[in-house]
């Protein structure tokens, strides 16, 4: 059976009316796509879940503003992304936000979008580290990716815990440097790659 198509102004129109079914078709109709879209970049299920509440109680709230001559998923999406970045921000300041983040993705998920993502992600991280000396580029894959402490990779490579710890220092303040500043990243990948390489 062929899905009937969902008349986004009539919907848009109604809402301004304070109508509640109409607003919950909305919901239904757009939930998901804004789930799996915040979701993107914030890989945990709960932040998603927030982030799509949130947008939804803006519309509602703003609801006398909503225009029917735009485009109804294009104004979600715009609040959607709005309000991963300003999660994103907070992570930087929240270390409970930031937590959720770094074991949700730790655990990872097997959709494809979530994949390309992440390898795109990947590329960016490969990028930044190996610009770092050679010693110094180790010394951090040792510590970020290999989850050694310092006093281990200080025995491996038979230097000081001092000269670890001032390795990671300077790798850390180069990738933050770089991240902050450079233009041809995304501000929104910049904000995740920072939250997944600080340490």
């Amino acid at each position: 059976m062929k899905k009937v198509s969902f008349d986004d102004r009539a919907a848009v129109e109604s809402i301004r009316e304070g109508d509640l079914q109409a607003f919950t078709a909305v919901y239904h109709e757009y939930h998901r796509y804004l789930f799996h879209f915040s979701l993107k970049f914030l890989s945990s299920t709960q932040l998603a879940e927030e982030v799509v509440h949130d947008v939804f109680l803006k519309v509602w709230e703003n609801r006398q503003g909503l225009n029917a001559e735009l485009s109804l998923k294009g104004y979600l999406i715009k609040i959607c992304k709005n309000q991963v970045l300003n999660l994103l921000q907070r992570a930087n300041r929240e270390q409970a936000i930031m937590e959720e983040i770094m074991r949700s993705a730790l655990t990872g998920h097997n959709e494809t979008e979530d994949a390309i993502v992440a390898a795109d992600l990947e590329v960016h991280v490969d990028h930044l580290i190996s610009q770092l000396p050679a010693q110094r580029q180790k010394i951090f894959r040792m510590y970020r990716f290999d989850n050694m402490n310092t006093d281990e990779i200080a025995t491996e490579l038979d230097i000081s815990r001092g000269t670890v710890k001032d390795h990671l220092l300077k790798a850390n303040r180069f990738l933050r440097k770089y991240l902050t500043t450079a233009t041809h990243i995304p501000q929104d990948v910049s904000l995740l790659l920072l939250a997944l390489l600080s340490f």
